[in-house]
């Protein structure tokens, strides 16, 4: 999907090869395929550098504001910026393109090269690493139906990076971490005890000293097939770990096959769901697109 415009560029420079144009003239066909690369490059190349410095900026201001402000971690704030970040680079698109078609006398400046193009790409692609990383959310697949039916089999999902420090305990959050067996698989569970706490499964219900949890995530557990699930505990968290289970507990390995889990494997927070995929009916969940992930209390 990165890359579509990119292709689409270069078929608009391949077809720019065999128009003739007067000297001094700028090829909107260039302009459009500068703007695809990278937008606010299509004003570069149309020797306005100030709009296309202000359009990078714009964006990043864009991201940046939106960060602060926690719009990426629900779907509709998510939903603002991607449409917002479209705008923007539609309206630098159209705007180089028609700038271009009106230019007929042009002269060449100094940065109308092509090294100065590509390294503009360059320095927008590095400068955009530490953007990314401020950001701290990634997108996430649920492979199994462990989760169900909080989070099937399918479905796409939006978590917040934590580490172990940041992580602030949360009883009923879906974390994603590093499966303990080899620290580089990801898994999906739920983090239902925390150190120095006794956690049990009696006739599939949840106990945490002693006490039945009543949370709508715990109740999915209630609804388990009762004869797969095999009563456990009481176990006892240790330091410095959590008590993860799926809320499918006849279909989960979890804490009560793999031992509870270091919060050094810690990986983030699962947030909202933004697709959905059905692999057996082979069609679109759109009833599940934008639902938060049921968290803790």
């Amino acid at each position: 999907m990165v890359f579509i415009p990119w292709i689409i560029g270069l078929v608009l420079l391949a077809i720019d090869r065999g128009i003739k144009r007067p000297a001094g003239a700028r090829s909107p066909y260039k302009a459009a395929a500068a703007s695809l690369f990278l937008p606010g490059l299509g004003q570069l190349y149309n020797g306005q550098p100030r709009r296309a410095l202000l359009l990078w900026t714009g964006g990043v201001a864009l991201v940046l504001v939106a960060k602060i402000a926690g719009l990426l971690l629900s779907f509709w704030g998510m939903t603002f910026v991607v449409v917002a970040g479209l705008a923007l680079s539609v309206g630098a698109l159209v705007d180089a393109l028609r700038t271009a078609r009106l230019l007929r006398e042009y002269k060449a400046q100094s940065f109308n090269r092509w090294y100065v193009y590509v390294g503009a790409i360059a320095v927008v692609a590095m400068a955009s690493i530490p953007v990314e990383r401020a950001l701290a959310i990634d997108a996430f697949r649920v492979p199994t139906e462990s989760m169900s039916p909080s989070l099937l089999f399918g479905d796409y999902f939006i978590a917040r990076l934590e580490t172990p420090d940041s992580y602030e305990d949360k009883r009923g959050d879906v974390l994603v971490f590093r499966y303990p067996g080899d620290n580089r698989t990801l898994y999906i569970k739920r983090v239902v005890a925390f150190p120095g706490e006794d956690v049990e499964i009696r006739g599939g219900l949840l106990l945490v000293n002693g006490q039945t949890i009543a949370a709508p995530w715990a109740r999915t557990m209630e609804a388990s097939t009762l004869d797969t699930v095999r009563d456990f505990g009481p176990f006892t968290v240790p330091d410095q770990t959590l008590f993860m289970l799926g809320d499918d507990l006849s279909a989960s390995a979890d804490s009560r096959a793999w031992g509870p889990l270091p919060r050094e494997n810690i990986v983030g927070v699962a947030e909202f769901i933004y697709w959905s995929w059905d692999p057996s009916e082979r069609e679109p969940r759109f009833s599940r697109i934008g639902r938060s992930v049921e968290g803790g209390h």
